[in-house]
């Protein structure tokens, strides 16, 4: 998006416009970031996918996790 830098709010698309939001919002300290890190997986590796992600929270890490799935969600 560097090319659109000195673009008015009013003149970015909507995935822009979230983009740019999701990037502000970021900690400079942010360790992971995943995103639809379950889709295809069964329920029994995904469930353990969750479980390594629950596991490896720390007192200073931030993780943040996009996911449709709201059992993942909680």
């Amino acid at each position: 998006m560097s090319k659109f830098e000195n673009y008015m709010p009013s003149q970015l698309s909507g995935g822009m416009k979230k983009r740019a939001a999701v990037a502000r919002a970021l900690p400079w300290t942010l360790r992971f970031f995943f995103s639809m890190s379950l889709r295809g997986l069964d329920p029994i590796i995904a469930a353990g996918v969750d479980q390594l992600i629950s596991n490896s929270t720390g007192v200073h890490m931030t993780i943040i996790v996009v996911t449709h799935e709201l059992a993942s969600a909680s």
